[in-house]
């Protein structure tokens, strides 16, 4: 048994590649063999961490986690690596439980302990022992008043720990006057129902575990190629963002960035004869290429200078007329083998909906396939298979595991019914599409936080997985032509590294950290004059701290993500993100590294900003379905809501009264880097400008942003909303930048890509 849990948008900084995003699973036990440690380190039980062979006790030891951590808010065992966590499960005993809500009944608290005996033979031999007694705890409360039944209620009430010790003052006598009872009896009907849902979670999983058998879902290793491939590089000059192959393999198709615009071209695949622009530039630029069935035509889509609405066009691939098929698409359009119909995915962020859509080559006879709802929402382009029976489309389940949070679907065409395919999981994806014999399908995906994105092969129907492609580079996209003899994608290989500049003159930058392939994640300037930043430098994220001269310590250690660092004002704190407790949350500690303390518990929490008084952290998270800005105390406690539509990348203004955030108030209106008041609401202020990343000027009186499709660092003032040149800049992106404390330097990510079409051959 290893418990779901969800994971944020990726915050890589530096990885450019596209990843969009997802469903609702069936929970299913899988075996874990003797000698082998697998599952969610922090529901693992003793002989599970030990590697011993399990049986039901274990299930019920994690469920005990589970019903602790539901009852107080945190797992029973905690520590800073997952090493500390197994040390812990071994070795100490769970804290005294003490519930949100307050005191417990005794019986809950029994309950509990006898599930997290450390001597499998001493907990509940089964699962149907723990909800028998758990229904007789519920049967207890629903008692009527008066006699033993009410005793446990009505009497001592047992006062919460500290939050930094966990431990627990001495009681205190509880009275038994009028005063006293409507108390005790609102807490009782909370805890009732409180016991009375665990009984039926309880009851569900006994179900699940005892009669459905069979595989959980699991990661998916990178194993050695079937067989040795050969890639070519295909003659392709220029910034290329995309490439497909016609389904005859003659011709390729793709998406070519020259200054801030982009293009979409096709040349023989052979690269023998003139590249032809098909379309217009466009600086909104193109994306999501697919040829028709008979190679005629090339689908993409774009969205208007306008609106943030994307919509689909159709050109000749030898060009000609550029003619709009359909309005508000969100994926790649996949055709049925007739070539009549096609289906692409299409998001509703104000319903929280995301929908499988169809409709006719002219973009007529629109319908909904199949819905998805929250973060359960399908991601990236979905596929229509070479019979033209069944959809396939990746999905996301915001209860998994956190590096596993996408999975495949296949949808039956006619009547929209959907059903997992196969075991395995990502934990992030960007592409996929059918082997033209239906026999497979290719994902581009990656596996662990670090790892390269890889194309992978899936049976089909059979779901067994194995890897097309397992070097160091990164890969985007993927098509293969209808003999199947090659695939074609994106190879991308990258390094960065931290430089330090004066604002009006980059060309005298200096470089702070040496160039690798490890990502960057946050980055902030403090004010006595060192740089904080996330790096997956050393195999895991952790935070680093560098001097003005290039000197580098790591404050963090363990395999927990920790990145997006934050110095308070203050300097008492650093504020960064943690997936310590299974989620990405906002976490802060001591300037030295110490006193790590979790302050916020949602689902996810990304990008946090820090007001000037060193008391409010405001950041986004997603919720229900969308991202918005909130903000939570620097002790922790309940977050405020600030924005209720989608807004992202937060930071505070030097006076504290703005904020300053990525803006998209859904329908046809396009996104805006806008102004808010510190209490969030409707922007004030909407400014249409290419923004990459941005700080405030010191003053408060501009923004500062970099647009690296024209290589730019812009200043502009809020009172004008005219941006000014600053510096222009050579030699990669930079996605994250911080200035100092006097506005007259900066410190910034570079990154540098190679991007190549390439050719795979004997991937199968």
């Amino acid at each position: 048994f290893g418990l779901a849990k969800f994971a944020p948008s990726p915050r890589d900084l530096t990885n450019l590649t596209p990843s969009s995003a997802d469903s609702e699973l069936e929970t299913r036990q899988h075996v874990t063999l003797p000698g082998s440690v697998i599952g969610t380190v922090l529901y693992m039980s003793p002989e599970q961490a030990r590697g011993k062979e399990v049986d039901a006790r274990t299930d019920v030891w994690s469920l005990g986690v589970v019903i602790y951590e539901m009852l107080a808010g945190l797992p029973p065992f905690l520590g800073e690596t997952s090493s500390d966590v197994i040390a812990a499960i071994l070795r100490a005993e769970a804290p005294p439980l003490v519930p949100r809500l307050g005191a417990i009944p005794g019986e809950i608290g029994r309950l509990v302990q006898k599930a997290l005996q450390k001597d499998r033979n001493e907990r509940y031999q089964d699962m149907r022992d723990l909800v028998n007694d758990l229904r007789d705890v519920q049967r207890q409360l629903n008692a009527p008043a008066g006699g033993a039944g009410t005793a446990s209620l009505g009497g001592p009430q047992e006062p919460a720990p500290t939050r930094e010790s966990g431990s627990l003052p001495s009681a205190q006598a509880g009275g038994r006057t009028s005063g006293v009872r409507p108390r005790a009896w609102r807490h009782k009907r909370l805890i009732t129902a409180a016991a009375a849902t665990l009984a039926v979670v309880l009851a569900g999983f006994w179900l699940l575990t005892s009669r459905r058998p069979g595989p959980g879902f699991v990661p998916v290793p990178l194993r050695p190629a079937p067989a040795p491939v050969t890639l070519t590089a295909l003659p392709i000059d220029g910034d290329v963002r995309e490439a497909t192959i016609s389904p005859d393999g003659r011709l390729v198709a793709y998406v070519r960035r020259d200054g801030i615009s982009e293009t979409a071209y096709v040349q023989p695949a052979s690269g023998a004869g003139p590249a032809t622009a098909v379309v217009p530039a466009s600086e909104t630029g193109w994306r999501s290429l697919s040829f028709s069935p008979d190679g005629s035509r090339l689908f993409l889509r774009t969205n208007p200078p306008t609106s943030a609405i994307n919509e689909l066009y159709q050109v000749p691939v030898a060009g000609g007329l550029v003619r709009r098929v359909i309005t508000d698409v969100d994926s790649m359009a996949s055709f049925a083998p007739g070539g009549d119909r096609f289906v692409f995915r299409r998001d509703y962020p104000d319903r929280r909906e995301s929908c499988l859509m169809l409709a006719n080559v002219d973009g007529s006879g629109e319908r909904t396939l199949a819905t998805r709802h929250g973060h359960h929402n399908f991601v990236n382009s979905p596929a229509w298979s070479p019979d033209g029976r069944t959809v396939a489309s990746l999905a996301r389940d915001p209860g998994a595991v956190n590096e596993q949070q996408r999975y495949l679907v296949v949808i039956d065409a006619l009547d929209g019914a959907v059903k997992v395919l196969g075991k395995a999981r990502w934990r992030w994806t960007t592409a996929l599409t059918w082997v033209p014999d239906g026999s497979e399908l290719l994902i581009v995906g990656k596996d662990q936080p670090e790892d390269p994105f890889h194309v992978w092969r899936v049976g089909y129907p059979g779901g067994d997985v194995l890897n097309a492609t397992n070097d160091a580079n990164t890969y985007d996209g993927v098509s293969v032509p209808a003999d199947a003899s090659a695939l074609l994608t994106m190879r991308i290989s990258q390094t960065s590294a931290l430089f330090t500049a004066p604002l009006a003159d980059l060309g005298r930058a200096r470089q702070l950290t040496p160039e690798t392939a490890a990502s960057f994640y946050g980055l902030d300037w403090t004010r006595d004059g060192r740089v904080l930043y996330g790096s997956s430098d050393g195999g895991n994220r952790n935070i680093w701290v560098a001097t003005g001269h290039g000197a580098a310590v790591r404050l963090t250690t363990g395999e927990f993500v920790k990145e997006s660092p934050v110095a308070t004002p203050d300097g008492r704190y650093i504020v960064y993100i943690s997936e310590q407790s299974g989620y990405a949350n906002i976490w802060r500690m001591n300037a030295d590294g110490s006193g790590a303390r979790q302050l916020t518990f949602g689902e996810t929490a990304n990008n946090p900003s820090v007001t000037p008084d060193s008391r409010w952290i405001v950041y986004d998270a997603a919720s229900l379905g969308a991202t918005r800005l909130f903000k939570v105390s620097m002790d922790g406690g309940t977050p405020d809501e600030l924005t209720s539509v989608s807004s992202h990348y937060p930071a505070v203004s030097p006076d504290g009264k703005a904020i300053a955030f990525w803006y998209n108030p859904g329908g046809t209106a396009a996104s805006t880097l806008s102004i808010a008041g510190i209490g969030g609401g409707t922007p004030r202020l909407n400014f249409r400008v290419p923004a990459d990343a941005w700080q405030w000027e010191p003053g408060g009186r501009a923004l500062i942003y970099v647009d690296n499709a024209s290589s730019r660092f812009m200043r502009l003032p809020l009172a004008t909303g005219t941006p000014a040149l600053l510096a222009t800049f050579s030699g990669g992106r930079i996605p994250a930048f911080d200035l100092s404390p006097d506005g007259k330097r900066v410190v910034f990510v570079r990154v540098t890509q190679q991007r190549d079409v390439v050719r795979i051959a004997g991937f199968r």
